[in-house]
C-alpha cells in the first residue's frame, strides 16, 4: 500500500509541476498567447509561467488580458506585442524565481501592457549580453528588484515600473531610461548603472535615491551632432527626493567633439527635499571623449523653485578616459546649482595631430622605400 501512495505522490507532483509552467511552441494556426495549439501543454493560467526558448517567434496577446503570469525567456529574440493594443500582461508571478526572467544573446522586447495586482515585489533577472526592452506602457507600480549583468531599457510612453513603492537595483544591470519614468518614492542602487535620456519621476516627500558602487550615467547613443544628451531627475508627485552619491559611485559623461555637444545630468529642486548630495568616499566624475574642443561644458545643473536645495560636495576623484586628468589640461568648477568642465586644451592637442601626421607620412616612404 505505501508503495502505490508513493508512486501516486511522485504521479501527482510531476503533473502540477506540468501544470505550473507552459512552453511556447508556435504550433498553432496563428501567433495569437490565447491559441492552445501554440502551447506545451496548454495555455498559462493564473500563477503559472510562461517559457519562451528555442528559435524565436513572434507572440500576439491580441487583445486579450492574461492574468497571473510570470514571463522566463530563456532565449534572445522575442518580442510580445498587442496588436489591437487592448489586451495586458498581468505580472502575478508563477514558479519561476523571477517575474520576468532574460537571458540568452541578444534582445527580447515587451511591447504589450504590463499591470498586476497581486504582487507585492516583481522581480527582474537580466542575463549577461540580454537586454530587455520594455516598450509598452508599465502600469506595475510595485517594489521592484534588479539583478543579473545585462540591459533593461525603458522605452515605452508610460512607464510606472514602481511609482510610489520602491527600486532596488543589487545586480550589474545597465538601466536606461528614455522616456518618462516614475521610479518610485525612493530607489537603492547597490550595483549598476542608470542611464538614458529620459525624465525620473521622483516621488513621494522627498524619499532618497542612494548609488553605492554604482553609477549615474546620461545619454543614450554618444551621437551627439550639436545637442545635448540629458538625464533629467525632476517632481512626479508630492516632492522630489534628493539624489546621494554614496562611496565608491560615479557619474560617467561622455564629451562631444564641439562646446554644447555633452551628456548632462539635471535635478528639479523642490520645497523639502534635500538637493544632491556627494557625500561618500571613493566618488568620481569620469569623463570620456576621443575629439574635444578646448571651452567650458555643462555637466550638471539643478532647477530650483522655492526653498529647493542646492548641490553639496565636490568628487574626489576626477579621470578622463580611465586616467586621473592633468589640471593643466582640465579642471571642475562647482557652484550651488552646477558643475562645469573646463576644457582648457583641445583634446587631442593639434601640436599632437601635427606629430600624428609627421609619424604617419613617415610610415608611408618608409614602407614605399622597401
Amino acid at each position: 500500500m505505501k508503495k502505490y501512495l508513493l508512486i501516486t505522490s511522485l504521479c501527482l507532483l510531476g503533473t502540477s509541476f506540468l501544470w505550473g509552467q507552459s512552453t511556447w511552441t508556435g504550433l498553432g494556426a496563428d501567433d495569437f498567447w490565447n491559441t492552445s495549439g501554440n502551447w506545451s501543454p496548454g495555455t498559462p493560467g493564473f500563477n503559472e509561467t510562461a517559457i519562451f526558448n528555442g528559435s524565436a517567434i513572434p507572440v500576439d496577446v491580441n487583445g486579450v488580458s492574461k492574468v497571473g503570469v510570470s514571463l522566463d525567456f530563456q532565449t534572445a529574440g522575442w518580442t510580445i506585442s498587442d496588436i489591437p493594443g487592448t489586451g495586458n500582461l498581468r505580472i502575478d508571478g508563477g514558479i519561476s524565481p523571477y517575474d520576468i526572467n532574460s537571458v540568452g544573446s541578444g534582445v527580447n522586447t515587451i511591447a504589450a501592457k504590463l499591470t498586476t495586482t497581486g504582487s507585492a515585489t516583481i522581480s527582474y533577472n537580466i542575463g549577461a549580453n540580454n537586454t530587455l526592452v520594455l516598450s509598452g506602457d508599465n502600469s506595475l507600480k510595485k517594489t521592484s528588484t534588479i539583478t543579473g549583468s545585462g540591459t533593461l531599457v525603458y522605452n515605452g510612453p508610460d512607464q510606472s515600473p514602481s511609482y510610489n513603492q520602491d527600486y532596488v537595483m543589487s545586480g550589474d544591470v545597465t538601466i536606461l531610461a528614455n522616456n518618462q519614468i516614475a521610479l518610485g518614492k525612493s530607489a537603492t542602487f547597490g550595483n549598476g548603472t542608470l542611464g538614458g535620456t529620459g525624465r525620473i519621476g521622483m516621488l513621494d516627500g522627498g524619499s532618497d535615491y542612494t548609488f553605492e558602487n554604482s553609477t549615474i550615467a546620461p545619454g543614450g547613443n554618444g551621437t551627439f551632432g550639436a545637442e545635448i544628451e540629458s538625464l533629467d531627475f525632476g517632481l512626479a508627485g508630492g516632492q522630489a527626493g534628493s539624489i546621494l552619491f554614496g562611496d565608491n559611485s560615479t557619474l560617467a559623461i561622455q564629451l562631444g567633439t564641439t562646446l554644447g555637444s555633452n551628456d548632462l545630468m539635471t535635478y528639479e529642486s523642490q520645497r523639502g527635499n534635500e538637493g544632491v548630495k556627494i557625500t561618500g568616499t571613493n566618488t568620481t566624475l569620469a569623463l570620456f571623449g576621443t575629439t574635444v574642443e578646448a571651452g567650458t561644458y555643462e555637466i550638471f545643473t539643478i532647477f530650483a523653485s522655492a526653498g529647493g536645495s542646492d548641490l553639496e560636495g565636490t568628487f574626489d576623484t576626477v579621470t578622463f578616459n580611465g586616467v586621473a586628468v592633468d589640471p593643466s589640461d582640465i579642471t571642475v568648477t562647482y557652484a550651488a546649482d552646477s558643475i562645469n568642465v573646463n576644457v582648457l586644451t583641445a583634446i587631442p592637442e593639434p601640436g599632437s595631430l601635427i606629430l600624428l601626421g609627421f609619424a604617419g607620412l613617415a610610415l608611408v616612404i618608409f614602407r614605399r622605400r622597401k
